[in-house]
């Protein structure tokens, strides 16, 4: 997890639709290492060693009639594109929705457990987390373990809103944008 960038721009319009942008991205060389281990997995168990899935090689059309399974969520992918950036390589992904609800359905954010609820007067109340695991009691156990784990990981989570945010415990916060910052 170390070699990995994300971020994530979840913004919300007035009237419950909006776009998410997610950008994330690995280090080359940890990518390459990264095949090259899965490529040793698969062959020890016998299995071709073209069944490696990369995540910034992709069919570009086969991503995009993957995603008219996501219509009837009210969710379209935008734009879909990668790059390389000083040695690193990032796929940028766009896509509108007509509610959270339907984006919180497609495989993007469905174990992040997103809601919005309307409160009084115009308020809403958001939040997002994963669900409890088994996993999550098991890092508590090697803290000094996880920390050079996740060495070099970052992310970042914003949310964009169309009225001013009144609380939140996040990193960041201006009147109508809150970011979170895993470093």
């Amino acid at each position: 997890a170390g070699c990995v960038k994300v971020e994530q721009t979840l913004t919300l319009k007035a009237d419950g639709s909006g776009v998410l942008a997610i950008r994330y991205g690995m280090a080359e060389a940890d990518l390459a290492q990264v095949e090259s281990m899965a490529r040793s997995q698969l062959a020890e168990e016998g299995l071709p060693a073209e069944s490696v899935v990369n995540p910034f090689e992709f069919d570009e059309a086969e991503v995009r009639k993957d995603f008219e399974a996501y219509r009837e969520l009210g969710v379209t992918l935008e734009q879909m594109r990668t790059e390389v950036v000083d040695g690193w390589k990032y796929l940028n992904m766009r896509m509108a929705f007509t509610t959270l609800a339907g984006l919180g359905q497609t495989e993007f954010l469905s174990v992040l457990q997103i809601s919005l609820e309307q409160g009084d007067v115009g308020r809403y109340a958001s939040g997002q987390g994963a669900p409890p695991s088994a996993e999550a009691a098991e890092m508590e156990v090697a803290p000094e373990l996880m920390a050079e784990m996740m060495k070099g990981f970052r992310a970042e989570l914003r949310v964009e809103v169309p009225g001013d945010i009144v609380e939140t415990n996040a990193d960041e916060q201006e009147p109508r944008r809150a970011a979170w910052v895993f470093d």
